[in-house]
């Protein structure tokens, strides 16, 4: 999913990919395949680099439908779960019934998980959880915030990330916004979108710009120009992707900016490489800044 926007949240909007060890991230869905396609791809990255992946569901899914879950998104599960690399847990088990739930206990389970793949030699942990468990009549959602915001403590030794999940279609826009509030990074819905926010001094981009978004990053580049005129930051550093055709398009939008004006782009090494290729050097109002 993609929202476009003016850019007043502090949180950053980033692709799965960006997600590793050391952040806690908010994902807000709608599609549960789509929220499954994510998790997937978080939790066979970790288990490509050799981190301990914690996955965090309804009790009511059985391991088979987990697995072919995350099958989709790399190859079979199960044998890392064999070996211990990946551990399913129900929200009943991880969580305990809303009525016993404390948030000093809970940061404590999250630690002794943390301390556990320490001591078996993996390099962190990497962990995702559906927090429906926390509609429970019993739950008091305050105190699900303040836990969401005390769990920074774990993110001060990164050798953790977490993703927290909730479903659009049963929490209220009021307490998503205050989940939006607590978390510092934001992931995009599903594999392959793109999210377009606009800042006071122009464009901020995350996600993926190839065949499937490029008319959304066109649109929303040809308006920024517009908006901004004769200076303008757009900052390209959260894109995990960017096809040549988008670099085209900025390259394009560019040259026809008025001389004298100035554009100034944040991007990686490689999306400053291939946008040299395409003609940055001889746009002197083209400042590229590498981060």
């Amino acid at each position: 999913m993609s929202t476009q926007g003016v850019d007043t949240d502090p949180r950053r909007a980033v692709s799965v990919g960006r997600i590793g060890l050391g952040d806690h991230a908010c994902l807000s869905f709608v599609d549960d395949d789509a929220c499954w396609s994510v998790l997937a791809a978080y939790s066979q990255w970790g288990l490509a680099k050799g981190e301990k992946v914690l996955v965090v569901t309804d009790p009511d899914l059985s391991k088979g439908e987990i697995f072919a879950r995350l099958d989709s998104y790399g190859p079979p599960a199960e044998p890392a779960w064999e070996r211990g690399q990946l551990n399913i847990e129900s929200t009943e088990s991880m969580y305990l019934p809303p009525a016993r739930f404390s948030v000093e206990g809970q940061i404590q389970r999250y630690r002794e998980q943390i301390e556990l793949s320490y001591r078996q030699e993996y390099p962190g942990l990497r962990a995702c959880a559906d927090m429906a468990w926390a509609l429970d009549p019993d739950m008091d959602l305050d105190q699900l915030v303040t836990y969401e915001h005390k769990l920074k403590v774990l993110f001060t030794d990164p050798r953790c990330s977490v993703i927290c999940c909730y479903d659009r279609k049963r929490f209220s826009r009021e307490m998503l916004d205050r989940m939006d509030g607590v978390h510092p990074m934001a992931v995009l819905e599903g594999i392959g979108s793109l999210d377009i926010a606009y800042t006071d001094s122009g464009l901020k981009l995350a996600g993926e710009v190839d065949l499937s978004t490029r008319e959304q990053f066109i649109g929303g580049l040809e308006q920024a120009f517009a908006r901004f005129g004769d200076r303008l930051l757009l900052d390209l550093a959260d894109l995990s992707f960017l096809d040549a055709h988008g670099a085209g398009a900025i390259i394009r939008l560019a040259a026809e900016m008025p001389p004298g004006g100035r554009l100034e782009i944040r991007c990686s090494t490689r999306q400053a490489y291939v946008l040299r290729i395409l003609g940055a050097e001889s746009i002197p109002w083209m400042v590229l800044t590498k981060v």
